[in-house]
């Protein structure tokens, strides 16, 4: 079962989680939805590990129904170890 993360239209978010040891900052793209009315994101977090600190820069709409706006997110992960 896939974890699914919330991101406040302003970029904060607690956990993330990237199956990697590297202390460096990265970016990936996922694809990701955007409800309308609140400005808040959803994404699948199963790959992004709880020691990243994410947030999303630039979302890319493919598609859009009444409720949610459908397409690709940009997201910075910046490593934070547990403790």
């Amino acid at each position: 079962m896939s974890a699914i993360g919330k991101l406040a239209r302003f970029g904060l978010a607690g956990a993330a989680l990237l199956a990697a040891s590297s202390a460096d900052a990265k970016t990936v793209t996922e694809s990701c939805k955007k409800e309308l009315a609140s400005g808040i994101y959803t994404y699948d977090l199963s790959k992004i590990s709880e020691n990243y600190i994410i947030s999303v820069v630039r979302f890319r709409e493919t598609s859009r129904d009444s409720r949610y706006a459908y397409g690709v997110c940009t997201i910075n992960l910046k490593y934070q170890p547990a403790g």
